[in-house]
């Protein structure tokens, strides 16, 4: 369950540091 809601949590974190380092 807690992986589920990290992996929730982190996929837009992920998504905005993937674009920020660009």
């Amino acid at each position: 369950m807690a992986s589920a809601l990290l992996a929730l949590l982190l996929s837009p974190l992920l998504r905005r540091w993937m674009h920020g380092i660009r």
